[in-house]
């Protein structure tokens, strides 16, 4: 019984040593975001395993939501009204009695094709041909300040 005990006992101490180790592996890892902002998303969650083996795997998604840009459809017959630079405003369900603030930045011929997940919208230049019911007037906001609209 002397010996069980002696040979449980050594298991213990055994796991303590590899959980002191693993312990100390994992002070070495270190995550750093590569840009402040607003965590839009989880991609993984604690206790994951992760590869990045071959590729950086996508942990969570980032955004600076400081400023927007906000893609709209226009009416045929509102769209002579429209000026480059014009103010204007618009609302959305997440505050319905707030007014968000901006200027027109651009008027396109037709939207361009919405992006895949996760890749860059294409240029203005790579957008479908021009159509007679719809522009697309581009602005950006600033839920802070109202924002400016550069070009880009």
């Amino acid at each position: 019984a002397a010996a069980q005990v002696e040979a449980t006992q050594a298991q213990i101490r055994q796991t303590d040593s590899t959980l002191q180790a693993d312990e100390a592996q994992l002070g070495y890892t270190r995550i750093y975001a590569p840009m402040s902002g607003t965590l839009i998303s989880v991609d993984a969650r604690q206790g994951q395993t992760i590869n990045s083996a071959y590729e950086a795997p996508v942990l969570m998604r980032i955004a600076d939501l400081s400023a927007m840009t906000v893609w709209t459809q226009v009416s045929e017959a509102d769209v002579t009204r429209l000026r480059d630079g014009m103010p204007l405003y618009f609302t959305t369900l997440g505050h319905p009695g707030r007014r968000w603030t901006a200027r027109l930045h651009e008027i396109l011929p037709a939207p361009p094709k919405p992006p895949a997940s996760g890749k860059a919208r294409p240029p203005p230049e790579a957008a479908a041909p021009p159509t007679a019911s719809c522009s697309t007037p581009r602005c950006s906001k600033s839920p802070t300040t109202g924002g400016s609209c550069a070009r880009t």
